[in-house]
This record gives structure tokens, C-alpha cells and sequence, in this order.
């Protein structure tokens, strides 16, 4: 159909309009190119080889139009858009009909690109990308081997080989490539100290801490340099003459009266002045106070003179002459004289009881009634025994055979038990027969010394070593707490389970002191579980073996994960 032709048919149209042609009164529609118009268009238009020009109006010319009615569809040519008035003769709204890419059949990997004439067509990526239909940009470059980087030089993306075994990449500034360059690596950090300090954790090759303590040392030393000679570095050793001051001026002591000597009542007490002194007189020990001024006084057959710093000590009575070898003597209070006793011989130092001849026996008295004597027992040879001290902290001889030792014994030196045998502690019970031991391994690569801590452990507590013989109570890898009630969580659990099938509450302890601690708490039983004060709110674990895992900030307990099953 042609423009005359289609003019024609507007023309008529409006005459038959002007003509006042009852079209509402008789319901009828026109078709253009067809002569069964569709019943539903007032208007069908219908061609296999053309189409409808709307009017092309400028921007300008559209805005000139005067009171558009609703729903008046132009074709700006400026923007090369369809539009249409979506608003009011009076108030008009331009609406740019938008385009609908549905049906444009994009295939896998490609991307809609503008053209000349402002509208999208789809295009795949060329060269080295590529676009998968997830929307997953790739980039390969020609020649690409596994281990290459990427760097951009300014204008494109450069592949860099990769560098030798070893090697670190360099930066070479903002304006040059970077490159592979050879580099130092340390693999492993070890600490050496001076003997007094022991160190732990070394070396480090991965991660890790290194810890310094102090080595036990020998009592009554101070840790300082040499006494003498050239320097040195100073190490534990005992206090000399030379370390203290030559004198003390005594300018620096005052209040003192002339003539006074300075003690003290106890150990770090406070340093008074003695009593006054006269001729003879000596400080006398007195034990656990300060020494006391006191006066020698004789006793039986003994006379002390003490004079102006002399004291003469002499006998009231005579000493016989001696008439037996090695004899000595002894005081005869009946008759108030020394007289020599020859039933005791001594000989090299040596006290003898009896002869080749004669057994003897010693007897010991108390004051009293009781006395303890000493036999000597049938011998195959000579023996000697040694007879220890007395005292509190007195040494004693055992013998073989089974020993009973009552009472508290302390050991100067080391306790030894050889061939492997057993260190057994006995149960308490009388008489009992069950005992725990301690056992040496068969074969040791060097001697183990174990240190026992100072104090108990707290509950739950394992007893851990330091690696050189120091042990501690430590908390437990895995400690766990099956719940019988209402329970406040302490440091040393990490497993908390409810296996019965009551309610229980537990409480976690203060966040502020247990900074980075961790507690699993999980419900087995059928019984709930409320965890008070979690994220500023009380968890219940109310379903089939629902677990919680909490940690503390520093401020609060927050929930690391909670599963419900």
C-alpha cells in the first residue's frame, strides 16, 4: 500500500467522521490490507513487506505540542526512542518506552555491546578472554604455563615465567617489572643463655615461644662479678671479704654510747646496743634472742678470776699423778677428790670394753631407771661401727635385714635404689599390705631429676613437666563435667554434658578473667539445658543432642557456633 493510497483511506475516514457516521451506534472496525479485520482492533493493519511510520518529532517539537492528549506515542528523533505522554494534556509526562531483550537468543559466553545506532547486539570476547555463562570472566594468555603471574606495564597485562626454586619476587619500583631475585630464608631460631638461665621452646622452626628462667643455684651465693683479677661476667658465687666495704665510718653510726657492742635479738631483728660490760665478762649465746652479758662462775674444784679483759680459771683441788697407762679419771664426790680410774682403757683414740680374754658390754643411763647397753654380738672379724650423731638432725646406720624407722628422718644425701627395685609407700591401714611404687625404666640414657610443684593443683588439675624435670599442675587437653544439677563452669572444664533427663543451669564464670577460654556444652540427655549470659541472653539447649560453643572476649561470652540436631 502506498502513501497515496493510505492517505486516501485517512481521508475518507474523516469524511465519514464529518458526515456524522453512527460508528458507536453500529459497532464496526477497518482493516488496511486486509478484509477481515480482526473483530477486537477498531483498527487492523496488516503487510508482509512494510510497516507504520509514527511521526518524527525533535525533542523541541514534541515539548511544542500543545496540550498532547494521554497516551499520544511519537518517535523523538534527538534520542532515538519511541516516547509516549504517560501524564495529562495539561501536565504531560514523557515516557521512554524501554527495550525488551527477551527473545534476543544470547548464546553462551557472549555480552550485549552498543552499536552506532544506540542499540545492543550481542558479541562474543576475543583474543585471550573468554565469558562463561556464569558470568565468570577468564583470562588466558598465549603461552601460559602453570606458576606464571601477571603484571600490568602501563598499557597491558604481562605474563612473568616463574623464577628459580628459592627465589622472592621483587618489586623494581612503579615504573619497572618486577623480577625473581635470590633470598635469605630462616628456617629455624635458637636461643643460647648463660648457664644460670635454662631456655625452653628452642629452636623455633615453625611457630612457637621461647621461655628463660632461672636456674636453681647453690644457698648463701650472690650473683656477682670477680672478686679479683681482670672482668668477668658475673655469676653466682659466695660473698667474700673483698665485695664488702674496707670500715664503716663512724660518722655513719650514731647514738650510740662508748664502749658498746651491737646485737640483735633475731634474724633480721633490730640492732640494739649490748649491756654494759665489766672486767671478765662475756657475751654469751642465747638461743633464738640476742647474746647476753654474763659472768664465767666456777663450779666444783673449779675457781675463774676474772680481771680488767683477763680470766683466770683454776682448780680447787689437786690431780693425782697418773700411775696407769692410758687410765683416766673421774670425781669421787664421797671423798671430794680426782682419783684415777683403770677400768676403762683407751688406746689409739679407741674406747675398748673387755679384752681378748673378757666380752664386754657398754651401759648407757638416762638419770633414771632405764638404761640401754650395748653387746657386742658374735663376730667372724673385726667391725666397726660408727656411732651418728644426736640430734634433730641426727644420721643413723642401717643394717641389712628388714629396718624400722620411727619417727621423722632427713636425708643429707640422696636416697639410692638399686637393680631396678621398688619404692613402695604402704597403705595407711594397720598392718596393711597394699602399697603404690615408684620404678626406675630398665634402661635410662641419662639421669632424670623430677621437681614437685609447691602446692596442690586444683580440681581437674594433670600433672605436667617443663621439659627439664620441672613439674606443674596444668589444665587437662579435654577435661569434661557430666551434669547432676545446677553448675557454675570452672576454668579447668571445656566438655559440659547433660546425660539424665533433668533441667540444669549452667553458669559460665566471669568473661573479664577468662579472656580466649572456650566451653562446649551439649545436651544428650532428654533434660534442657539454660547456659546463663550468653551474648547478653540465656541459651536453652532443648532439642536432641543440641550443642553450644562459647568464648569469652574479654567482656562477654559470644557464641562461636550452636548446632541443632
Amino acid at each position: 500500500m502506498n502513501k497515496t493510497r493510505l492517505f486516501n483511506i485517512i481521508a475518507c475516514l474523516v469524511f465519514l467522521v464529518i458526515l456524522k457516521f453512527d460508528v458507536l451506534a453500529q459497532p464496526a472496525n477497518v482493516g488496511i490490507g486486509t478484509n477481515n479485520p480482526d473483530e477486537s482492533a477498531i483498527l487492523d493493519l496488516f503487510s508482509n513487506s512494510k510497516g507504520i511510520l509514527f511521526p518524527r518529532l525533535t525533542t523541541a517539537a514534541r515539548d511544542a505540542i500543545s496540550n498532547p492528549a494521554t497516551g499520544l506515542l511519537i518517535f523523538n528523533s534527538d534520542d532515538k526512542l519511541f516516547q509516549f505522554n504517560a501524564g495529562t494534556p495539561l501536565i504531560p509526562d514523557w515516557v521512554t518506552l524501554e527495550y525488551d531483550f527477551t527473545g534476543l537468543g544470547l548464546a553462551d559466553g557472549t555480552i550485549f555491546v552498543g552499536n552506532d545506532q544506540n542499540l545492543p547486539i550481542s558479541r562474543t570476547l576475543s583474543g585471550d578472554a573468554t565469558l562463561s555463562n556464569t558470568g565468570e570472566l577468564h583470562i588466558n594468555l598465549t603461552g601460559n604455563t602453570t606458576g606464571d603471574l601477571m603484571y600490568f606495564d602501563g598499557n597491558n597485562w604481562v605474563r612473568l615465567a616463574p623464577g628459580t626454586d628459592g627465589y622472592l619476587l621483587k618489586s623494581n619500583g612503579a615504573l619497572s617489572a618486577p623480577s625473581w631475585t635470590a633470598g635469605n630464608f630462616v628456617t629455624s631460631v635458637a636461643l643460647t643463655v648463660p648457664s644460670q638461665f635454662s631456655v625452653t621452646g628452642s629452636p623455633i622452626t615453625d611457630n612457637g615461644t621461647l621461655a628463660i628462667s632461672w636456674e636453681n643455684q647453690s644457698a648463701n651465693k650472690v650473683f656477682a662479678g670477680p672478686s679479683t683479677g681482670v672482668d668477668a661476667a658475673p655469676t653466682f658465687r659466695s660473698l667474700e671479704l673483698s665485695d664488702l666495704p674496707f670500715s664503716i665510718p663512724t660518722t655513719k653510726i650514731t647514738g650510740v654510747a662508748a664502749n658498746r657492742l651491737l646485737v640483735t635479738g633475731t634474724a633480721g631483728g633490730a640492732i640494739t646496743e649490748s649491756a654494759v660490760m665489766t672486767n671478765g665478762q662475756l657475751l654469751i649465746g642465747n638461743t633464738g634472742n640476742a647474746p647476753t652479758v654474763a659472768s664465767l662462775t666456777g663450779g666444783t674444784g673449779i675457781n675463774i678470776s676474772n680481771g680488767a679483759g683477763t680470766i683466770t680459771i683454776s682448780a680447787t683441788t689437786s690431780l693425782p699423778n697418773s700411775t696407769v697407762d692410758n687410765s683416766t679419771l673421774r670425781w669421787n664426790d664421797a671423798t671430794s677428790e680426782w682419783q684415777v680410774n683403770s677400768l676403762v682403757k683407751t688406746s689409739s683414740a679407741k674406747l675398748i670394753v673387755g679384752d681378748a680374754g673378757t666380752s664386754g658390754s657398754l651401759e648407757v643411763s638416762d638419770g633414771s631407771n632405764n638404761t640401754a647397753t650395748i653387746i657386742a654380738p658374735g663376730l667372724t672379724s673385726n667391725v666397726i661401727d660408727t656411732i651418728p650423731n644426736i640430734g634433730v638432725n641426727s644420721s643413723f646406720v642401717m643394717t641389712q635385714g628388714a629396718q624400722h624407722i620411727a619417727g621423722i628422718k632427713s636425708f643429707a644425701n640422696a636416697i639410692e635404689v638399686r637393680n631396678q627395685n621398688e619404692l613402695r609407700l604402704y597403705e595407711g591401714s594397720g598392718g596393711g599390705t597394699n602399697y603404690s611404687s615408684f620404678k626406675s625404666s630398665a634402661i635410662m640414657a641419662a639421669n632424670v631429676n623430677y621437681t614437685l610443684p609447691s602446692a596442690d593443683g586444683v580440681d581437674n588439675s594433670v600433672l605436667m613437666t617443663d621439659g627439664a624435670g620441672g613439674l606443674s599442675w596444668g589444665v587437662g587437653i579435654f577435661p569434661s563435667r557430666d551434669l547432676t544439677g545446677n553448675y557454675t563452669a570452672t576454668v579447668n572444664d571445656f566438655a559440659i554434658f547433660n546425660k539424665t533427663g533433668s533441667d540444669y543451669t549452667v553458669t559460665l564464670p566471669t568473661a573479664s578473667s577468662n579472656t580466649g577460654k572456650v566451653f562446649f556444652i551439649k545436651r544428650v540427655g532428654s533434660g534442657d539445658v539454660t547456659v546463663n549470659n550468653v551474648d547478653g541472653q540465656n541459651i536453652t539447649l532443648n532439642n536432641t543432642y543440641e550443642s553450644l560453643l562459647v568464648i569469652s572476649n574479654g567482656s562477654s561470652w559470644s557464641i562461636i557456633a550452636r548446632i541443632n540436631i
